[in-house]
């Protein structure tokens, strides 16, 4: 069973991580963050208005690979409910009949924004 971190908090659970390339996940963590935050105080410092960008994750899985290569970068990795792309991949040991590997990717909210409307003539 793979131990599993989710917002710094481990626990034992049934395997909630795919990763492109690894054949069997033994652990994997996601860490969430907001990649912008701004605030907006008045004269006495008092907050009076904050915008907050889309949700960007961490995403991080160790396993066990089919073939003794390391998982693709831009390959698809799923932890937690996360989905991301791989951005980096390594072997990490080795022997005659298996492969570890660990890979780490990013997750972006996706979403509209606001747009402008254009008036008619």
């Amino acid at each position: 069973m793979a131990l599993t971190t989710i917002a710094g908090t481990s626990a034992a659970v049934g395997n909630t991580a795919t990763v492109a390339g690894l054949s069997e996940v033994t652990s994997s963590s996601a860490e969430v963050e907001f990649k912008t935050i701004v605030q907006a105080k008045d004269g006495q410092g008092e907050l009076k208005a904050m915008l907050i960008g889309k949700k960007v994750g961490t995403l991080s899985a160790t396993g066990y690979v089919s073939t003794f290569a390391p998982p693709a970068l831009s390959g698809a990795i799923t932890v937690a409910g996360i989905s991301g792309k791989i951005v980096s991949s390594n072997l990490k040991a080795t022997a005659e009949d298996f492969a570890k590997a660990s890979v780490t990717g990013k997750a972006v909210e996706s979403g509209g924004g606001s747009g402008g409307g254009g008036g008619g003539a």
